[in-house]
């Protein structure tokens, strides 16, 4: 039976951290030890949670009095339990999921135009041109967005005002993806039909003000905003959004859109990634949906369709083809606009 109650070297040891850090942790109040009958320090064995997280933290760049203020939400006299450590937990939440964001940010955008004002990469002059971006502020506007620099479709699609915003789509499925070049048929096994980070039912909403309604969701449910699109017009064609561990999918409708105004149509639909889109598409309509669209493959990687149940519901059927990174969609999506 392990003892419970550690010496600092076992301690080191075992958590991979320097016996004077944890002399400095101690001095700090982030860790407590006992004395015994020799005045020797002994740490108690649910010290080495606390140490470990204190590590980790520390490497992603949270300050040493934040983890300090939220360690104090721990109980003396007791091993912390599950709770205890979800409260902790709850407090980083915001800022570890706008670490992510940025994390991913660097991740996918650094291959293209960033809005430094360089002008050097072929995607500059489509993405910023002439450095119009500058007029936001300074640095990089497309790798450290905030509301003011969010991407619209004038700084996407300069001098694109065609009426391809009211182009018939289906959903917009553009989760954050690993960059990789255009698959074949050859490659198409790595591709996953059912991509990394969904679960098997994803909602999707038709709002009018969906720029206003994300804002909203941010607000009162702390979403993240993962992925957004904007069309030519201004409006948002698709966003994906987090919520805990949960995609939630919304878009702007149009004419030509299944999702119509929530006051007036079905303005929520199901999106369902499956392995085989034609043969789910086959079994819904042999089982009484009606068809919406007919199997297709779409610009952003995805093949879909869409049918409606018998009780009017919307759902969205789609198999991963491809894993495109951001900046292939984006410039799919402005070809097709230019087509019009």
């Amino acid at each position: 039976m392990l003892n419970k109650a550690l010496t600092v070297g076992q301690l080191a040891a075992r958590s991979g951290v320097a016996v004077t850090a944890l002399h400095f942790y101690e001095a700090k109040g982030l860790i407590k030890s006992n004395r015994n009958a020799g005045n020797q320090r002994r740490y108690p064995r649910d010290v080495l949670r606390r140490v470990v997280v204190i590590k980790i933290a520390q490497r992603l760049g949270i300050a040493l009095a934040t983890i300090g203020e939220a360690l104090q939400t721990l109980p003396d006299g007791r091993t912390p339990t599950t709770k205890d450590w979800e409260r902790l937990s709850a407090l980083w939440r915001e800022d570890l999921d706008d670490r992510i964001n940025k994390l991913m940010l660097l991740r996918d955008k650094l291959s293209g135009c960033i809005g430094c004002g360089c002008l050097s990469l072929e995607a500059c002059p489509l993405r910023n041109q002439g450095d119009q971006l500058g007029e936001r502020g300074p640095g990089a506007q497309l790798l450290e967005p905030t509301e003011k620099t969010e991407v619209k479709a004038r700084s996407l699609l300069p001098g694109n005002t065609s009426s391809a915003s009211h182009r018939p789509r289906d959903t917009w499925p553009i989760v954050k993806r690993p960059a990789c070049t255009l698959t074949t048929k050859e490659d198409d096994m790595s591709v996953k039909p059912i991509p990394e980070g969904y679960h098997s039912v994803t909602p999707y909403m038709g709002i009018d003000n969906a720029a206003q309604a994300i804002e909203f969701y941010q607000k009162a449910f702390g979403a993240t905003q993962v992925m957004r699109l904007d069309m030519p017009d201004g409006k948002v064609g698709h966003a994906e959004l987090r919520i805990g561990d949960s995609a939630i999918m919304l878009g702007s409708p149009c004419a030509d859109m299944a999702l119509r105004n929530p006051a007036e149509h079905t303005s929520v639909g199901l999106h369902l990634y499956v392995n085989d889109v034609d043969a789910q598409f086959k079994q819904a309509v042999a089982a009484g949906a009606s068809v919406v669209s007919e199997p297709q493959d779409q610009f952003y990687g995805d093949r879909s369709a869409s049918v409606k149940d018998p009780f009017g519901h919307l759902w969205f059927l789609a198999t991963r083809k491809e894993d495109l990174t951001e900046e292939q969609i984006r410039q799919r999506a402005m070809q097709m606009f230019k087509q019009g």
